[in-house]
């Protein structure tokens, strides 16, 4: 048996009753109930024990002790069955648990038939306990949810047969049969009074039906025995069978909670002389768990745009897009979104400018003033043992040159060492036209500004 509970509450079931044991009844079910919002019931837990004929069920015998109960309010329900596994009689006790609680299920042979609540009856009085309607939380151990007692003595309480007499026990009137009132060859059947004991052929002094009709006898001496009796028609004739409880299923949709699950129930009974089987396939409500369960596929939307770069010259930025994921909750199959990033990229050619005497150079702002990019990215002075200076007509070129080889070392093979009047510019070669020609001895994405018009050596420019 599963916990329900993690609060470890023990749930004693106890059963009184005037019904006899190995005559009227042969095992004793016990269910335990959680009622739904809906108003159906859930079964927690079953229990089956059978009858013990040397037991005094009329005083009150416990039929079993349940564990891991959390607190809460739940249905017992106590069901006495024959030999064939029908319903004798039961009782539905409705119970707060808080702590370990007992239960006592009553169940008296003068509720029969006996259907409430009756036209008197307060609308809440819907359950039988010795022969009047009483609420479904009325209890031995709970007096006050009862009605006042209908019995302070045993005096007070009829007989139900010559061989019975009435007994008052905890308010309610039960009857308790008594072989020994009988003859030496009959017993007391707490309905019927005294009758012959099965297997003993009284003679004209038979009752007037067989007893049982699965003992091979014939109690009423009639000469046919069980199903052969008519006596015995539609009666059991042996225990039912069943198959275990198949797998739960039936659910409406992939977070269905509720659903079924079957098996095959075989019963006995007499027709046409003979013990004959019925087989029907018994259904019954069942559940499962599917909280937080996935129950679909997720679903993502597109990337949005690439942003978040550092500066102009940043070439990685990033980008989000929405991701759904789908989980079963309370019953119903939610959406729950969240943002998922990623990185992303673009193209920023060497040489965009970026500032005042700055471009971009392998994605970082670079001052273009510098040693290590002077006038063009990939123009280093230092790496040829010169200093970047204004060329004094908008731009930056190495100084300090000594021969062409030294400037062709950084700069395209068409570059010159230039040295006007003393001075020594690494100049790029342009035609003596008033036009630029990209590219000249500058690298990719660099322009050479003719300046020689000016008495200035030509310069690289991420500009033309």
């Amino acid at each position: 048996m599963s916990a329900c509970g993690a609060d470890g509450r023990t749930l004693r079931v106890d059963l009184r009753t005037d019904y006899q044991p190995g005559r009227r009844f042969e095992s004793i079910r016990v269910e335990v109930l959680q009622p739904l919002d809906d108003g159906s019931l859930r079964n927690l837990r079953e229990l089956t024990v059978g009858a013990d004929a040397s037991l005094d069920y009329v005083a009150g015998e416990r039929v079993g002790s349940l564990e891991d109960f959390a607190d809460g309010l739940y249905v017992v329900r106590v069901s006495l069955l024959d030999l064939g596994d029908a319903t004798v009689a039961v009782r539905a006790v409705e119970a707060r648990v808080r702590g370990n609680t007992t239960v006592t299920a009553v169940i008296t042979l003068s509720c029969d038939e006996v259907e409430c609540p009756g036209v008197a009856d307060a609308e809440d009085a819907t359950v039988c306990s010795g022969g009047r309607c009483v609420p479904s939380d009325c209890r031995p151990e709970q007096p006050e949810t009862c009605p006042e007692p209908a019995c302070d003595a045993d005096g007070d309480c009829p007989a139900a047969s010559a061989c019975t007499e009435g007994v008052c026990i905890g308010g309610e009137c039960l009857v308790r049969a008594d072989d020994a009132v009988c003859g030496a060859e009959q017993i007391c059947d707490a309905q019927l009074g005294c009758l012959l004991r099965p297997g003993v052929d009284g003679g004209p002094g038979c009752p007037a039906m067989e007893l049982a009709c699965d003992d091979g006898l014939d109690e009423d001496c009639d000469g046919l025995v069980d199903c052969e009796d008519p006596d015995c028609a539609a009666i059991a004739c042996a225990p039912m069978e069943a198959t275990e409880w198949g797998s739960c299923g039936g659910f409406d949709e992939p977070c269905g909670q509720a659903g079924q699950r079957t098996r095959e129930v075989t019963t006995y009974a007499c027709g046409a002389g003979a013990c004959e089987a019925e087989t029907v396939t018994e259904a019954e409500d069942c559940s499962r768990d599917t909280e937080g369960d996935p129950c679909r596929a997720p679903t993502t939307e597109d990337w949005g745009g690439c942003g978040g770069y550092a500066d102009a010259c940043d070439r990685t930025g990033t980008r989000s897009r929405t991701v759904t994921s789908y989980a079963c909750a309370a019953g119903a199959c939610e959406g729950s979104a969240r943002q998922e990033s990623g990185s992303c990229s673009r193209t920023v050619n060497d040489g965009t400018s970026c500032g005042s005497n700055r471009a971009c150079c392998n994605g970082s702002c670079t001052s273009m003033t510098a040693n290590g990019s002077c006038g063009a990215c990939k123009v280093n002075c230092s790496a040829i043992g010169l200093s970047c200076r204004s060329t004094g007509s908008g731009g930056y070129a190495c100084y300090g040159c000594t021969t062409n080889a030294m400037c062709r070392a950084e700069y395209g093979s068409s570059t010159t060492c230039w040295s006007p009047s003393g001075t020594m510019w690494c100049r790029c070669q342009c035609p003596i036209d008033d036009t630029v020609c990209a590219d000249g001895g500058c690298g990719a994405g660099f322009y050479c500004h003719d300046a020689q018009s000016s008495g200035a050596p030509n310069f690289c420019s991420p500009n033309r």
